[in-house]
């Protein structure tokens, strides 16, 4: 007898008075991505069905209306279960069209770069060095204490770094400095500002999930988040692990932004201030609401890795195709779902420069090409030219 299925028969019970009138209803709601779940006294079923079950496809018998096979992602249990004492329950998925794609691709990118940076898989590594810093000012530059072989560890941007200095906040590598020569690392530059000459030990660890990945609805217990894997090839491949390192990189600092009061969740306030660009919340920059003296280093650097990402590309200084279109297909997936382009994270930014053509906009950090500074003018001349 098998126990475990994907497939099963179901039965919408009689549940008031008018009788069909609501079961039709019941079963014009049943769609494919439902959340499945079973409903008992006994709280030892709620194992039966495991965690993240959905339906995929609901058939209802040709000749009872009532009756109908419904088959689900992942095989359920039925042996600890017993007749008369359970339901199914078949919960909407609580998602948005438009938020939970693309709250899904960044965080897809954010995992390419994890498990395809040249770092994955490196045990953590430990080495001496210092962060020096001028007479009341501050720095973001850790300098080893002898010049490290490449071949001897890897360092790759997007590393976590703790030891002296550094509060406990989350802090990583933003660029990698090597000799000129190339064989050696020389120094690190941090994500975070120090404001006391420090020496010691420095630990550094192999980049690592984005905040907010495992968060779950408190609604139907499923994640918010679910990343696709990403696949390329040939040059794509290249460029793709720039890409993605980019985004890693807003991501992990946006990821250190304290979270409001709201009942929003956590990756897609993280989302929100990626493409919002709101580098004066980030703590320990320099910024708003920091003890550190401004300064527009780190904020700056990562402004520009918003504003390429945003573009579509690595970096706006060396690639100049921006704005890909989001409908022509780039990049891939295993199962063969990503019928566009992935390196599109905002179709709204692609819209405004491509469709309606215009050169700047208010809704994006990618207005800057038409946000001109006039401080103190006291005449506007406007030319129209047909």
């Amino acid at each position: 007898m098998v126990n475990a299925l994907t497939s099963y028969r179901t039965y919408v019970a009689d549940a008031s008075p008018s009788g069909d009138d609501q079961r039709q209803t019941i079963l014009n709601a049943i769609n494919a991505g439902m959340i499945v779940s079973v409903t008992s006294s006994d709280a030892n079923l709620n194992d039966c069905i495991p965690f993240n079950t959905q339906l995929t496809k609901y058939e209802v018998d040709a000749s009872n209306p009532y009756s109908g096979t419904a088959s689900v992602n992942q095989a359920i249990d039925f042996s600890a279960m017993h007749p008369g004492g359970y339901s199914i329950s078949f919960t909407p998925a609580i998602t948005d069209y438009v938020a939970s794609p693309i709250l899904n691709l960044w965080y897809s990118w954010a995992k390419y770069y994890i498990e395809n940076n040249p770092a994955h898989g490196q045990s953590s590594q430990t080495q001496p060095g210092s962060i020096t810093v001028p007479d009341k000012g501050r720095s973001n530059e850790l300098v080893f204490a002898s010049a490290i072989p490449v071949g001897e560890i890897i360092l790759v941007s997007g590393m976590q770094v703790t030891g002296p200095g550094i509060d406990g906040s989350l802090c990583t590598v933003l660029d990698v400095v090597k000799t000129s020569e190339g064989q050696t690392y020389h120094s690190v530059s941090l994500s975070v500002f120090v404001t006391s000459s420090v020496f010691g030990s420095y630990n550094f660890v192999a980049p690592q999930p984005i905040a907010g990945v495992d968060t779950k609805s408190n609604l139907t217990g499923q994640p918010i988040v679910n990343p696709f894997k990403l696949t390329f090839s040939g040059d794509d491949a290249v460029t793709a692990l720039a890409f993605s390192q980019a985004v890693y990189q807003i991501m992990s600092a946006m990821s250190t932004i304290p979270l409001d009061d709201s009942q929003t969740p956590q990756p897609l306030q993280v989302l929100y201030n990626a493409i919002g660009c709101n580098v004066g919340q980030i703590p320990h920059i320099g910024q708003d609401n920091s003890s550190v003296p401004k300064d527009s280093l780190i904020a700056g650097e990562i402004t520009n890795k918003v504003k390429s990402v945003l573009r579509g590309v690595p970096d706006f200084n060396t690639y100049p195709k921006w704005y890909p279109d989001p409908s022509v297909p780039r990049g891939g997936c295993p199962k063969g779902d990503c019928s566009f382009n992935v390196f599109n994270l905002d179709p709204f930014v692609w819209f405004v420069h491509k469709t309606l053509k215009m050169s700047g906009y208010g809704f994006s950090v990618d207005d800057d090409i038409a946000d001109v500074g006039a401080n103190n003018a006291k005449n506007l001349k406007i030319a129209i030219g047909v």
